[in-house]
């Protein structure tokens, strides 16, 4: 996993990417991998600890995404799933673009091997928080289902997924994998 440190807070506009690559082998099943996400400490806040909030996954072999707004005590979702095809043994970049706000003004663009097929403007892209917190920045891949399931499907107990070209920046070259 590699982990970039306070890469947003509310009222940041930022892009961030990275190229990724499943295993020529990857079975896809209906269970979710996640490849990316944005988290905060929240321990202090009484409701969480560490908490996820944007996120990017693989379930079965479509893409998904989701934004996370409201507190840390009322934390609503939005997802957007099957956005993109993913293959096993190719690379695949991945290119985000928000604008983290707690209220109606934010907004979040993705970007799936240069096609952008997430784009929403006027939403909520990040947590009303007091503490104004910064989120890191961690991409690897980690299997959510065989927690949140408490099982695993298939029979692949042992997947990998290469990583490279991981950025961030103020400008979409800065977390293009093809700037690189």
């Amino acid at each position: 996993m590699c982990r970039l440190d306070n890469v947003y807070q509310p009222g940041d506009t930022g892009f961030y990417g990275f190229a990724f690559y499943l295993m020529n082998a990857w079975e896809f099943d209906d269970q979710q991998y996640q490849l990316f996400q944005f988290i905060a400490d929240f321990t202090d806040s009484g409701c969480d600890t560490w908490m996820p909030s944007t996120m990017v996954w693989v379930e079965g072999n479509q893409l998904s995404t989701r934004r996370k707004y409201g507190t840390a005590c009322d934390q609503l979702i939005t997802e957007y799933d099957n956005v993109a095809t993913v293959s096993a043994g190719t690379w695949h970049t991945i290119e985000i673009q928000a604008l983290w706000e707690p209220d109606d003004t934010g907004y979040i663009k993705l970007w799936f091997d240069e096609s952008k097929v997430v784009e929403e403007f006027n939403c909520k892209t990040t947590l009303t928080d007091s503490e104004n917190r910064f989120y890191d920045m961690d991409t690897g891949l980690y299997a959510n289902s065989w927690h949140d399931d408490g099982y695993m499907l298939g029979s692949q107990g042992t997947r990998y997924a290469y990583f490279d070209e991981i950025g961030w920046g103020t400008a979409y070259a800065d977390a293009d994998p093809a700037e690189w």
